[in-house]
C-alpha cells in the first residue's frame, strides 16, 4: 500500500478478536481488525535483530512483499518460514462453516454477499499445506513464536524469505519451488501439459541457494531443511 504505514512489523503478529461476556454468562468471541486482511506491503529486507540503538543494516536491495492474513486454523498455528495455505472455502453468508447458496428458513446468497466472503481467500490462511500445487505463501520467517487463532500476521509473496524443502530434494539455484506436504516446498516435477500449467500458477518461489543430499555441515539433509528463496507468488 502506497503512502499508508504497516500496522506491525515483520515478526510481529496483530490482535485478531475481542471476547466479551454476555448478561447470560455466556461469552461471545467478534473478530477484530478485519480492514487489515488481505492487505499488501512491501518491507525492506534488512536485519532486524534487536539492538539496542542504531540502525538495521539492509542484507539485500530488493524488498520484501508480504500480504496481511488471518490465522482462521482451529487453533494457534506454527507459521514461520512453512507454506501456508489460503483459506479458498469461505463460509456462506446465510449458513455458518458451509458452502450452501442458501439454507432453509433463510433467504439465498447473494452476490454482493459472496463478494464479500470472496474477499476473504487473499487474507485469510487455515493451515500448512498439505499437497503439491496449492494457492500458498511463506510464513514470516522473523516469527520466534506461534500465531494465536484469529491473529493476523505476514504472508511473504515477495522477494527473499527462508522457507523449508520436503524430503529428499535435491535444488539448484534458480530451480521453481511450489507446495507440498507439511508445509514443505518442493521442485516441481514435468507432466502433462495440465499438470505444468497448473504448477506454474502456484509457483512459491525460486531457490536462491543449492540443496543437495547433503547439508553444507555435511550433516544427511532431510525434511524441514531450511532454503533461502525468492518468493514470487502470483496474486
Amino acid at each position: 500500500m502506497i503512502n499508508v504505514d504497516p500496522p506491525f512489523d515483520l515478526g510481529e503478529t496483530l490482535k485478531g478478536s475481542q471476547t466479551t461476556v454476555k448478561e447470560d454468562g455466556t461469552t461471545e468471541v467478534k473478530l477484530i481488525n478485519t480492514h487489515w486482511e488481505g492487505a499488501i506491503f512491501d518491507f525492506p529486507d534488512v536485519d532486524r535483530t534487536p539492538s539496542i540503538r542504531g540502525g538495521k543494516n539492509r542484507r539485500s536491495g530488493r524488498s520484501i512483499r508480504a500480504v496481511c492474513v488471518r490465522n482462521n486454523s482451529d487453533g494457534a498455528l506454527t507459521a514461520a518460514s512453512l507454506a501456508l495455505k489460503f483459506d479458498i472455502t469461505p463460509s456462506s453468508p446465510n449458513a455458518a462453516g458451509t458452502m450452501t447458496a442458501s439454507v432453509a428458513g433463510d433467504d439465498t446468497d447473494t452476490a454482493a454477499e459472496w463478494h464479500e466472503f470472496g474477499r476473504q481467500v487473499i487474507g485469510r490462511v487455515d493451515g500448512v499445506t498439505n499437497a503439491v500445487n496449492l494457492f500458498c505463501g511463506i510464513g514470516d520467517d522473523q516469527l520466534t513464536d506461534t500465531v494465536p487463532k484469529h491473529d493476523l500476521f505476514w504472508l511473504i509473496i515477495g522477494g527473499p524469505v527462508l522457507a523449508k524443502l520436503a524430503n529428499t530434494q535435491s535444488v539448484a539455484v534458480g530451480v521453481p519451488l511450489a507446495s507440498a506436504a507439511s508445509g514443505y516446498l518442493a521442485d516441481f516435477a514435468s507432466g502433462s501439459d495440465a499438470a505444468v500449467a497448473a504448477e506454474a500458477v502456484n509457483v512459491v518461489g525460486r531457490a536462491l541457494q543449492p540443496s543437495d543430499a547433503t547439508n553444507f555441515d555435511g550433516s544427511a539433509s532431510g525434511a524441514g531443511d531450511t532454503i533461502l528463496i525468492c518468493a514470487c507468488v502470483q496474486m
